[in-house]
């Protein structure tokens, strides 16, 4: 005969925790869905054993978070709590979700509710965004120019090959295969709770799926060329000392000047926006196989219909990347001279003539200018 459970909301979290949650979760994410859970679940539903917990009670619960926290504290919320009832399921504590007709409803005005759920971000604001970034050096203190263009080398990074913030920020040069056109992702960076000098990289990521060897465009590429000899430090998106940047810096920087330029961003959007940029250019269901093992996902978790990966096509998105990409560069000026203006700005610290010539040849190869009136344009 069936027994009702007694068990509390928060007991049966961190027991999904002990069996689950510990093994299936990257660490930054456990990080962030303890936090969640000690500061807004805890003591108040949590408390409430689990077989009492209907629509009624989780409905007026976020209602209240959208009244007296934010609507991405009840974002957060319902992802903890979400994890913790499919989990129950299972284990047949319950024997159906009430989460499920559970809506969060922002009690902000229509233009931030739009706002927080912007996804991706526009060429226009890419490009006004890394400018911005950029003019930032002119006013800060000593060795933030340095970590300003590194913070646009994580944007473009993620821009183009849709990675993670804790993967970009685990990146080292060793990483990047040149000759192959390859990164090879299968770390990320811990940094949830701890003091900068104590962050450290593990290799265990979000899903197995994440850890795979990636192609990356030669736009791309000629950005990574020129920020290796700027940053002579073996991790890639580091500070002037060598040692990993603060992705929490990064994100409160990056947000200002996004504010400032008017439109919301936060890291993520940038992977978002470049899975767009391929699902909008795929030529055949080949290309989405392909797309899905690019971007760490199954193709089940990312359309919901293939179930396997073929990488040999992995060669293949390379040069629809390169043509995607140069197909925009060439018809945006603005994003050509953002781009070269941004690599100039780095030569500025390199006294090697051959590179500033390789780069002038190589904007004639990507826009069809002749390597003269490229010189003229910088």
């Amino acid at each position: 005969m069936y027994k009702e459970c007694e068990k509390t909301l928060n007991e049966v979290y961190y027991e999904y925790m002990e069996y689950e949650g510990k093994q299936v979760r990257g660490y930054n994410t456990i990080v962030y869905y303890e936090n969640t859970m000690k500061n807004h679940i805890e003591n108040s539903i949590g408390r409430m054993k689990i077989r009492f917990i209907k629509y009624k009670q989780l409905q007026d619960y976020f209602n209240d978070l959208e009244k007296n926290k934010s609507h991405p504290t009840a974002v957060n919320a319902k992802k903890v709590i979400s994890a913790t009832l499919q989990y129950a399921l299972r284990c047949q504590y319950i024997y159906d979700n009430p989460l499920i007709n559970v809506k969060l409803i922002p009690v902000n005005d229509e233009s931030k509710e739009k706002e927080e759920k912007k996804k991706t971000i526009t060429d226009e604001e890419f490009i006004n965004l890394v400018n911005g970034v950029l003019s930032k050096s002119k006013y800060s203190r000593k060795g933030s120019e340095f970590n300003n263009k590194a913070y646009v080398v994580a944007m473009y990074i993620s821009h183009y090959c849709g990675l993670r913030i804790g993967e970009t920020f685990a990146l080292e040069k060793r990483d990047f295969d040149f000759v192959n056109e390859t990164i090879k992702i299968d770390r990320e960076l811990v940094y949830g709770g701890l003091r900068r000098k104590n962050y450290y990289t593990k290799g265990k990521l979000k899903s197995e799926t994440s850890k795979a060897t990636i192609v990356f465009p030669k736009l791309l590429q000629e950005v990574l060329k020129q920020w290796f000899e700027v940053n002579p430090h073996e991790i890639v998106i580091c500070q002037e000392d060598g040692w990993y940047m603060s992705p929490s810096s990064f994100n409160a920087r990056v947000s200002k000047v996004s504010h400032e330029l008017g439109f919301h961003f936060h890291y993520h959007m940038l992977r978002h926006s470049s899975v767009s940029l391929v699902i909008n250019n795929m030529k055949s269901q080949q290309s989405l196989v392909t797309m899905a093992h690019h971007f760490g996902h199954t193709v089940d978790t990312m359309l919901k219909t293939y179930a396997h990966l073929f990488t040999e096509t992995e060669q293949a998105l390379i040069s629809e990347f390169d043509t995607i990409i140069e197909n925009e560069m060439t018809s945006d000026h603005d994003r050509f001279e953002v781009f070269s203006l941004f690599l100039v700005d780095l030569f500025f610290n390199i006294e090697k003539t051959l590179i500033f010539k390789g780069f002038v040849c190589y904007l004639g190869r990507t826009t069809g200018i002749e390597p003269a009136h490229a010189r003229a344009t910088i």
